[in-house]
């Protein structure tokens, strides 16, 4: 069966994240879309000038560095736009407030999300989590492709 989008590339996704946890996005993702892979702040920064449809970062990325990329990339002139998704996978809880603290803080700085995996996975079960990521990660990233050819015409 033929979508309107079949003959689109697949989706380009810059996944910041730490050497330890970055087979979670390969898990969850597969080959659904293109996943750009950075460990480091440098890696990261050169990626950021590729035409991405979204960008997902661990919290744990370089060493904590995920408001420093999410603060460099909405002010970067290729990823601006780009949906930028954050996330937090360990399975330790931080309880709600700082759970809220986080989505508001990484909202504050331009964030389109923020998703505490272990939060997910109590409530939805692992796979459960793992739907509900690639779901926001997918349906942002084809917004955010939308954007982009809108912008580019």
């Amino acid at each position: 069966m033929t979508t309107p989008h079949s003959n689109l590339p697949p989706l380009k996704v810059l996944a910041a994240d730490s050497l330890a946890e970055g087979t979670t996005l390969q898990r969850v993702f597969g080959d659904r879309l293109t996943l750009i892979f950075a460990y480091t702040m440098h890696d990261a920064m050169a990626a950021l000038d590729q035409d991405l449809d979204a960008i997902i970062c661990n919290i744990h990325f370089d060493k904590y560095r995920m408001s420093d990329l999410l603060r460099m990339a909405k002010a970067h002139s290729m990823t601006g736009g780009v949906p930028f998704i954050c996330f937090r996978e360990l399975d330790s809880d931080l309880g709600t407030s700082v759970t809220n603290d986080l989505v508001a803080a990484t909202k504050a700085l331009g964030a389109a999300a923020f998703l505490d995996m272990y939060t997910l996975k109590h409530i939805n079960g692992a796979a459960g989590a793992d739907t509900r990521l690639r779901n926001l990660v997918m349906e942002l990233a084809r917004n955010g492709r939308a954007l982009r050819r809108a912008r580019d015409a």
